[in-house]
């Protein structure tokens, strides 16, 4: 995955969207080639509550299965 060139490259947060499992990742703090913390968001949470983005949203965006 891209994930690893991301963290080197010391992007300090990175979005998947997993629609087998039905939510967002948010990866945080880049260490390496990988991210020290991630945290599945699932449909009726909040991705970023500053900005006020439910993953519902997010995962609307993407492709049907």
């Amino acid at each position: 995955m891209k994930l690893g060139i991301d963290a080197r490259a010391g992007v300090p947060e990175c979005w998947l969207v997993n629609l087998l499992e039905g939510c967002v990742e948010v990866y945080l703090e880049p260490v390496g080639d990988a991210y020290k913390s991630v945290r599945p968001h699932m449909p009726d949470e909040a991705i970023a509550p500053e900005w006020a983005v439910p993953a519902s949203g997010v995962l609307k965006l993407s492709p049907e299965r």
